[in-house]
């Protein structure tokens, strides 16, 4: 049997990872109200936090083109499956296709993840940093870079504590 091509093989290794992050109680909340009063995506702040952590960080030229190329899934496909599946919330009427309208959220949540990494896949920039390098208090790691990218278009934009707040439960995170 082949082996899945290496993006494809990335793409999974981010969504195992992220669905474990995304688990987390803590992160979660933070992550929900980020998206919720920022319009932030979590799925792209969870990508940021990984390649971060994987010593990858973005430029800023790499991550516009990450997000636009995005955008229309989000805005078509996303939005309108999230907006859905809360209004369906207190409806009793639908109760029994709440569970097939979230597989159906999550399954396009993981092509997002998919089409992320596919416009990172041929991005020659995305460097990875030496893991000393990232330890030291003296310059921003790859992960406080990546998530400043990320935090950048919140609106309203986001006070300093609560950068630092997103910053420590994501260098919190597990393993990768």
């Amino acid at each position: 049997m082949a082996s899945p091509p290496e993006n494809l093989q990335t793409v999974d290794e981010f969504w195992r990872w992220a669905l474990v992050q995304w688990r987390r109680a803590d992160l979660s909340t933070v992550l929900l109200d980020l998206q919720n009063q920022h319009g932030l995506v979590v799925l792209e702040l969870l990508l940021l936090a990984w390649l971060g952590h994987r010593g990858h960080r973005l430029e800023l030229t790499d991550w516009q083109r990450m997000v636009s190329h995005a955008q229309p899934w989000i805005e078509d496909v996303i939005v309108p499956l999230r907006s859905t599946r809360q209004r369906w919330r207190d409806r009793s009427t639908v109760t029994t296709l709440r569970p097939l309208l979230a597989d159906i959220e999550l399954r396009a949540e993981r092509q997002l993840a998919q089409l992320y990494v596919k416009t990172l896949d041929h991005l020659d920039h995305v460097t990875a940093t030496d893991p000393v390098q990232q330890e030291s208090h003296l310059q921003p790691s790859p992960l406080s870079d990546n998530l400043h990218l990320g935090i950048s278009r919140a609106q309203p934009a986001l006070p300093e504590q609560k950068i630092t707040e997103i910053l420590r439960l994501l260098q919190e995170t597990d393993a990768i």
